[in-house]
């Protein structure tokens, strides 16, 4: 029955290839999107993962009190937290800089990877490797920094944050009343995280002045909401490639089934059965998009990563594109427009299989 089917598919290659290039251009479409926005989806992750250390950063200049620490820390799919402490104090180079207390072992916690962020040890400052020039220091070097009448010399370490990093206790050595100006906070696997971030920002506009919340949950739902954008598209683009072989794989079998009436009705009368007739029709139908939508997955993969690569390859954070491929996505591509041909057989089949023997022989 399959060869029987391949060898009617072929036997008009030039209207089977026109129906197939149809269905093949809307199955490149769809699948150059899909690849392309979930690529773009990863690169943009890891670009936030590079630039945010946790999931959720709560910021005032006004200092966080205890009690709204407390509140945020204990919020409902809040796994961990951690406060960050900052002082104003003078570096080496005699110009004030902004210094970043934080606990180690609170923060490691908190971290989503803690390769990401520099947590300096006791005696160290991580100063951004782009910056060591602007505060002229250099890694293993010193730095020494005063505040008020006190002040201590610690070694450098390159940061890779744009912060200057302390340990959270040499910075309340050198600043004792040092408030706690940030919150990192890690919200737990499995959790509507949108939800989760939405409740910590009205908690902490209500509880603090002039908060700023970011982070990475936050920055993941605006990215989600683009790409969901683009998934829409790719959606509208399958109904165009399922119409497309509704109508033009419908047309070619219609036209076939009208060339081999007397072929039909010849195979009837040696025995075929209607049933059999409709199988040998689906599966005709089955190949020509079958063929269509495994090589526009493949065409439209390859112009998928090809574009992604081309538009994200100096844009993203990281400096590098992350390649991502939805295979249930693109499978069910292949599925739903094979099942558009099959079902694109139907009436032509019925059609065939009603006619009498007899009837379609005599033509």
């Amino acid at each position: 029955m399959l060869e029987r089917g391949a060898g009617n598919a072929s036997r008009n290659p030039r209207r089977t290839a026109a129906t197939a290039t149809a269905l093949l251009i809307g199955v490149t479409l769809t699948t150059t999107m899909v690849v392309g926005a979930s690529s773009t989806r990863a690169t943009a992750q890891a670009g936030l993962a590079a630039n945010y250390p946790t999931d959720v950063i709560v910021e005032t200049y006004e200092g966080i009190p205890v009690s709204a620490q407390q509140q945020l820390a204990s919020t409902e799919g809040v796994l961990a937290a951690t406060g960050l402490t900052r002082a104003t104090v003078t570096g080496s180079d005699g110009e004030e800089n902004q210094v970043t207390g934080i606990d180690p072992a609170q923060a490691l916690p908190v971290l989503r990877s803690a390769d990401r962020t520099m947590l300096p040890e006791p005696g160290q400052i991580a100063v951004p490797a782009w910056s060591l020039d602007g505060h002229g220091v250099q890694v293993d070097g010193t730095m020494t920094l005063d505040a008020g009448d006190r002040s201590r010399t610690f070694t450098v370490v390159a940061g890779t944050d744009s912060m200057l990093l302390l340990d959270a206790v040499d910075l309340q050595g050198l600043v004792p009343d040092a408030p706690v100006q940030t919150m990192w906070l890690r919200l737990a696997d499995g959790i509507d995280q949108n939800a989760a971030t939405d409740e910590l920002t009205d908690l902490a506009g209500t509880a603090l002045s002039d908060p700023f919340v970011t982070g990475l949950a936050s920055e993941r739902a605006a990215m989600d909401s683009v790409v969901d954008v683009l998934l829409l598209i790719v959606t509208g683009l399958l109904g165009i490639a399922v119409l497309i072989a509704l109508i033009g794989v419908g047309n070619t079998l219609a036209l076939s089934v009208v060339e081999r009436r007397q072929e039909s009705g010849l195979l009837r009368a040696l025995g075929l059965t209607r049933g059999q007739l409709r199988g040998l029709l689906a599966w005709e139908a089955v190949l020509v998009a079958g063929v269509a939508a495994v090589l526009g997955t493949l065409v439209g993969g390859a112009y998928g990563l090809a574009g992604a690569t081309s538009a994200l390859g100096q844009s993203s954070e990281t400096g590098t594109v992350v390649i991502s491929i939805p295979w249930l996505q693109v499978a069910a591509i292949v599925l739903v427009a094979t099942a558009a041909g099959l079902l694109a057989s139907v009436l032509p089949a019925r059609r065939a299989a009603r006619i009498p023997p007899v009837a379609a022989i005599a033509g």
